[in-house]
C-alpha cells in the first residue's frame, strides 16, 4: 500500500485490502525514509503480523521477526512519540492545576508500565497517545479562547481539533474518542463556567 498511497494510485486493489487506519503505518515508514530504510518498508509490508499470544521463539520461527535495523527506527521513533506524550501530559496538567500537578501526572504517566511498554514496541499505540493528549491540550486552549470571546482563535483551535481527531482516529479507530471528547464537553457545558489559568 505504501507506494499506491504515494503515487496516488487509488485504483490499487491494495486499497481495498486495507482493514485499519495507515496513519500509523506512515509515521513508521517516514521515519524508516528519513533513517534511509526506506528499501526495507515494501518488504515489511508483505511480513506476517507478530502474534503477541505466542512467545518470541514462535514468531521469529514463523518468519514474524522484523530485521534489525528497520526495528531499531521504529522502536526508536515510538520511544520519541512516547516522550512527547508525557511532555503533553505535563502541560495539561500544569495548564488546569499547576506546575506541580503536570510534573507529577508526566512522571505517572512515564514510569507506568503500560506506557513504557508501547512506547518500546513497534506498534501505533505511542502515536495514537501523542494524537490523543494533543487534542486534549487543543480542547483546553479551544475554551480558554472561547471564555475570553476569542473567537477566530476559537475557530482555528477548533480547526486544529478536527485535525488532531482525524490523525488519532487514522493511527487507530479508538482514537476517535477523543472526538467523542470534545462534543460531549461542548453540548454538557453549554454555559462555559470551565476555570482555565
Amino acid at each position: 500500500m505504501p507506494s499506491s498511497f504515494i503515487d496516488r494510485d487509488f485504483d490499487n486493489e491494495e486499497w481495498n485490502e486495507c482493514k485499519e487506519p495507515p496513519v500509523g503505518k506512515y509515521i513508521i515508514g517516514l521515519a524508516l525514509h528519513i533513517a534511509g530504510q526506506g528499501d526495507t518498508i515494501e518488504d515489511l509490508s508483505r511480513m506476517k503480523r507478530w502474534k503477541f499470544l505466542k512467545g518470541h521463539k514462535w514468531n521469529v520461527n514463523e518468519g514474524r521477526m522484523p530485521p534489525e535495523e528497520p526495528l531499531y527506527v521504529a522502536r526508536l521513533t515510538m520511544a520519541l512519540f512516547g516522550s512527547l506524550t508525557c511532555l503533553l501530559i505535563y502541560w495539561i496538567g500544569r495548564i488546569l492545576w499547576g506546575v506541580k500537578a503536570g510534573i507529577i501526572a508526566s512522571l505517572l504517566l512515564a514510569y507506568n508500565p503500560l506506557m513504557l511498554l508501547c512506547s518500546k514496541r513497534a506498534m501505533t499505540d505511542a502515536p495514537l497517545l501523542f494524537f490523543m493528549a494533543t487534542t486534549i491540550l487543543l480542547i483546553l486552549y479551544f475554551y480558554r479562547f472561547l471564555l475570553q470571546q476569542k473567537y477566530l482563535r476559537t475557530v482555528v483551535f477548533a480547526f486544529l481539533i478536527g485535525i488532531t481527531c482525524g490523525l488519532a482516529t487514522g493511527t487507530k479507530l479508538n482514537g476517535g474518542l477523543t472526538g467523542l471528547i470534545f462534543i460531549c464537553f461542548c453540548v454538557l457545558s453549554p454555559d462555559y463556567n470551565i476555570y482555565i489559568t
